[in-house]
């Protein structure tokens, strides 16, 4: 069976969740690559309102065995010099 506490989040859970994030003054919000879509169409309702909508920050995991560096056990490269 299934742990409960893994189930995946509603659609609401979501909305509120970003919602929640904005109104308490974040900077920026998190997300996995699977819930990007749901949290940036809830972020695009705050584009004429205050506080306005967030930055998304989305990491991209490789696939397992996907065989870059990562899987290698090497330190990932920036992409870009600051």
């Amino acid at each position: 069976a299934q742990d409960p506490r893994l189930a995946p989040p509603s659609a609401f859970d979501l909305e509120e969740l970003s919602t929640r994030c904005r109104d308490a003054g974040a900077a920026a919000l998190v997300v996995p690559s699977d819930l990007l879509a749901a949290f940036a169409a809830e972020q695009a309702t705050a584009a004429s309102s205050y506080p306005g909508p967030l930055p998304l920050i989305c990491q991209l995991q490789p696939s397992v065995g996907g065989g870059g560096s990562e899987a290698a056990g090497e330190a990932p490269q920036p992409l870009a010099e600051p």
